[in-house]
């Protein structure tokens, strides 16, 4: 089923019919089994096929809902895709959410984007070493906008959820249902070949932890009541959603 924004532009829908479905381009549970001994593939449950190649061997954890993703920053390990029109962002709403649980704070560490070390890109979600959770919105190689949520603690999944409306340039973040944090960006960002990538800036600034049921809408930006729906109580969602 195909959907589509406020700007008339395609999106992808799981075909399940319900309200966070809707538009739902990809999905990737992480419940693949991994010891860490051999890569191991991260499959997207939705028909758009952006398997996520594993870097270094991510093993797996205890999810939130079944397995997780278990990134460790000593071994660089991360999950990638190269860039495709389902990732990028030049044009379009977008909007990203996903269980994410710090082995520990540390240093600063990229969640999910596509950005690299050079500060090229479209966005990128990282952590602080304070804890604060950090949206950066990007357009040749400038921060467009910086939006600085809740901070959130080492050994507890949080659900981080992300939007951005292009129309106005509002970038948004929310953590563990809590209502949006905004800001708007100068400029909206605009397609590249950078990466889609779990765990790092592409090549730096690796993440220590677990992320686990983890989904990406490009053509919808997500609701506050769309976020409660995914918190679900604290409970977590898989799919179907």
């Amino acid at each position: 089923m195909i959907g589509y924004d406020v700007g008339g532009r395609k999106s992808i829908d799981s075909g399940r019919g319900s309200a966070l479905s809707f538009g739902l381009t990809s999905y990737w549970k992480m419940d693949e089994s991994s010891a860490g001994a051999s890569p191991v593939t991260r499959v997207d449950s939705i028909a758009t096929g952006n398997n996520l190649t594993d870097n270094n061997t991510v093993a797996s954890a205890a999810g939130k809902i079944n397995n997780a993703a278990h990134l460790v920053k000593a071994n660089s390990e991360t999950l990638s895709i190269a860039s495709n029109s389902s990732l990028t962002t030049g044009g379009a709403n977008f909007s990203w959410f996903g269980w994410v649980k710090p082995t520990d704070l540390a240093s600063t560490s990229g969640i999910v984007g596509k950005f690299d070390a050079l500060l090229n890109g479209e966005w990128v979600i990282d952590i602080l070493n304070t804890g604060v959770v950090r949206l950066t919105i990007m357009n040749g190689g400038v921060a467009q906008a910086v939006v600085n949520g809740p901070a959130i603690t080492a050994g507890t999944y949080h659900l981080i959820v992300i939007t951005f409306v292009n129309s106005t340039k509002v970038a948004s973040i929310s953590i563990d249902n809590a209502a949006f944090v905004t800001g708007v960006a100068t400029l909206a960002p605009v397609d590249t070949a950078i990466q889609f990538t779990v765990g790092a800036f592409v090549d730096s600034s690796f993440f220590n932890g677990d992320v686990d049921e983890t989904g990406w809408y490009k053509g919808r930006a997500l609701t506050q009541t769309d976020v409660a729906l995914l918190w679900n109580g604290g409970a977590g969602r898989t799919l179907p959603l």
